[in-house]
């Protein structure tokens, strides 16, 4: 009777860590995505942020938290059409094409979830001299071609017979996969 009574209990617990282990797993899938903070977002911008937004989850990845302006002009860019300055946790969009805004949150995702160990393999997988040394051009460096690869990933269903696409899909599996990749 003692040892039923000691499996019973052990039940019992191992099924109240079920409930808070699933209940836990529930919560993080409705929880609602970080959004991006800005003083001055008209509804075309909040839009397009929100869309961005949902491209990452679409991919199983948490969407960046950070602030993100808009402006009409590419000064605040440094002449880019979009610039992620991290030690202000803030992007700047200076162009209205729809990927810019994608890949500068890519970006901000890299930062966020990548390792140093894992930015220095991608950058040698990719046979790239640099993570993100700027005496390099912007092809050359791993973390331009890690946001490139994330933007494309998060903005297209690409078909995994093109080699290209087998080349961006094993990049994109190689950056996240800490997480549970969904290809």
């Amino acid at each position: 009777m003692g040892t039923s009574l000691k499996c019973q209990q052990g039940l019992n617990t191992w099924g109240r860590f079920v409930f808070v282990l699933i209940a836990s797993l529930i919560a993080l899938q409705s929880a609602p995505a970080p959004t991006a903070a800005s003083t001055r977002l008209s509804d075309s911008e909040a839009q397009q942020v929100d869309e961005a937004m949902r491209l990452f989850q679409r991919r199983g990845l948490q969407p960046p938290a950070v602030t993100i302006e808009f402006h009409d002009h590419t000064e605040a860019c440094q002449g880019h059409p979009g610039y992620f300055r991290p030690r202000l946790d803030r992007i700047d969009i200076c162009s209205d094409l729809p990927f810019v805004l994608v890949h500068e949150l890519a970006h901000v995702w890299i930062e966020e979830h990548v390792s140093v160990a894992t930015r220095r393999a991608f950058a040698t997988r990719n046979d790239l001299p640099t993570w993100n040394d700027h005496d390099y051009d912007w092809k050359e460096r791993g973390v331009e071609l890690a946001a490139f690869t994330i933007q494309q990933v998060v903005m297209r269903d690409l078909d995994p017979r093109r080699p290209r696409n087998r080349e961006l899909l094993a990049n994109f599996n190689f950056l996240t996969r800490a997480l549970s990749s969904p290809f």
